[in-house]
């Protein structure tokens, strides 16, 4: 009865578990490390994961972790009294697993704090990936670049992101939204900054997010931000 008594233990609390990975995905960090995060599904529970290893979607472990802050598990390897974690083991009947098995992806409840002038609408080449300087002149909005020159609107690409702080609980962190989050959020993100403008963008994410509770899924990135890649309507 590990993943099904998350909520109650203390993060840190290390864990011994035979579970199933129900899915993992490959992730990336800012330093370029590759890192994978998930969910597994053991006899009473389901929890999210985060790992440096290259676990499969499907397989039963044996695994070794921490519990974290957000009660998620970071899977470790480890040597005890001589048995290495983790290790795969056979298939677990889906009648042993919480509902069979079937689990959709685990998300937690968090409630967000942004400031407008914490989100942030960055232009980049497509041709050399530097960020773009935007200015207004009378023929209207030119994009310029350092190192290519002016751009057509064609040639730049916009990413929209936030940075603020994410309540689970009584735990408090940095977060940072990335563009492709808040794209998947706000579908239509960009269409409505070319209509309304950067500050009618900027007001709706604030509006939408800034104090509200949602479902959400990330994990630990660089300087103790917690990296938002999935928000859903509770």
């Amino acid at each position: 009865m590990v993943l099904g008594k998350i909520n109650e233990l203390t993060p840190g609390t290390q864990i011994l578990a035979k579970v199933k990975i129900v899915n993992i995905r490959k992730k990336e960090n800012e330093d370029g490390n590759i890192f994978y995060i998930g969910t597994m599904v053991d006899k009473d529970g389901v929890a999210n994961f985060i790992t440096s290893l290259p676990l499969e979607k499907g397989k039963c472990y044996e695994i070794f972790g921490r519990v974290t802050e957000e009660k998620s598990i970071k899977i470790i390897e480890r040597t005890i009294k001589g048995v290495r974690y983790p290790k795969e083991i056979e298939d677990i009947p889906p009648e042993e697993l919480y509902n069979h098995g079937n689990v959709l992806d685990f998300k937690v409840p968090a409630i967000f704090e942004l400031a407008q002038q914490n989100i942030y609408v960055n232009y980049y080449c497509k041709n050399c990936k530097s960020i773009v300087e935007a200015k207004i002149k009378p023929r209207g909005l030119v994009y310029i670049c350092k190192a290519c020159g002016e751009l057509e609107p064609d040639e730049v690409d916009v990413r929209i992101k936030a940075l603020g702080k994410i309540h689970f609980g009584t735990v408090t962190k940095r977060c940072y939204i990335p563009p492709s989050t808040l794209e998947n959020y706000f579908p239509g993100l960009l269409d409505m900054l070319e209509e309304f403008g950067i500050d009618d963008t900027v007001k709706t994410i604030h509006y939408k997010l800034h104090g509200k509770t949602y479902l959400i899924k990330g994990f630990d990135g660089k300087d103790d931000n917690y990296i938002i890649t999935e928000i859903e309507d509770i």
